[in-house]
């Protein structure tokens, strides 16, 4: 009597090999949504005409100021709309101003995988990214990136593992 022992090990080598790329191009996308969420959030500090903008006048923004106050900003009058931004106060995420940040680019990913290891990257190549997650609060800094990924980090983790074993069980593994 003879037996044949056949090893499913390249099979399952090569499905967790692609699992865990998946799983890092979701988890680190899941993590830039978190970022670029976080960076829509109202602030509550000082308010400011936008660069360039005419017809900014203490009147309009007394007006703007009410609508703020309130945190009712989806519902100022056109007459106002795209004249005023509300700047971040200390402790808050960076107010978008002009959308530089929570825009196309603001955010980047970058995975990168290799024979003993994957990586994800995440941040911004805009200098004023580095200049608000770096700073002090004092001194203008709005930690932004760090922040969000140390308050979401059981999110971050547990879609990292739903998404390895979705990808682990499409594959048959």
């Amino acid at each position: 009597m003879s037996a044949t022992f056949k090893s499913n090990l390249p099979a399952v080598t090569a499905a967790s090999e692609t699992a865990g790329r998946t799983a890092m191009i979701g988890g680190v996308e899941r993590m830039r949504g978190m970022v670029v969420k976080n960076l829509k959030r109202q602030g509550h500090g000082k308010i400011y005409p936008l660069p360039g903008v005419k017809g900014a006048g203490q009147m309009e923004r007394a007006e703007f100021s009410g609508y703020a106050a309130s945190g009712t900003l989806s519902n100022v009058p056109k007459k106002l709309q795209g004249k005023f931004y509300v700047a971040s106060a200390r402790g808050e995420f960076p107010a978008v101003r002009l959308g530089g940040l929570s825009g196309p680019g603001g955010v980047e990913t970058e995975t990168e995988s290799r024979s003993d290891a994957w990586e994800a990257r995440i941040g911004s190549r805009l200098k004023y990214g580095l200049f608000l997650e770096k700073k002090p609060a004092s001194k203008g800094g709005r930690p932004w990136l760090k922040r969000t990924l140390d308050e979401n980090k059981d999110a971050i983790l547990q879609g990292f593992t739903d998404e390895f074993n979705r990808a682990m069980t499409k594959a048959g593994a």
